[in-house]
């Protein structure tokens, strides 16, 4: 009885942290950078807004006046672990995203929070070094 107790209490505990990473995302960015390469650091200011729908991502980005949508879909979320939602932990997924419609690219997607400070970093898959990070300045979640 207490084995099948506790294998219950690892399911639910499970799914639980799960359904953290399978909610519906909207955030939002006016500040990137890009890490690798020869501009390794170089901060960016932008408009963006990164929403995560239905295994499905979509970015609008206004960087410097020219206008790029990223759009693709989840494949598969690799890593899913919070202790406190968008608080402090980490998810990672793989993508197959298109940028302004050319052919879509395997992308690794990795948002990361640490006190509450929340970064949203999309690069190549396999990683060619270069990336582009998001420093968020508010979310909202849906279910």
């Amino acid at each position: 009885m207490k084995k099948t107790f506790l294998l219950l209490c690892l399911v639910v505990f499970y799914y639980t942290m799960q359904a953290q990473c399978d909610k519906n995302i909207t955030f939002k960015s006016e500040l990137a950078r890009q890490l690798g390469g020869e501009n390794d650091g170089k901060e960016i200011p932008i408009e963006a807004t990164l929403k995560f729908e239905n295994n499905k991502v979509e970015f609008n980005l206004l960087i410097q006046g020219t206008a790029v949508v990223i759009s693709g879909n989840i494949g598969k979320v690799t890593l899913c672990d919070w202790t406190a939602y968008l608080k402090n932990g980490k998810t990672e997924m793989k993508v197959n995203a298109s940028k302004d419609g050319e052919a879509p690219e395997d992308t690794i997607i990795v948002i990361e929070s640490k006190n509450g400070k929340t970064t949203l970093t999309i690069g190549g898959d396999p990683n060619d070094g270069n990336k582009l990070q998001f420093d968020i300045s508010e979310y909202t979640v849906e279910g």
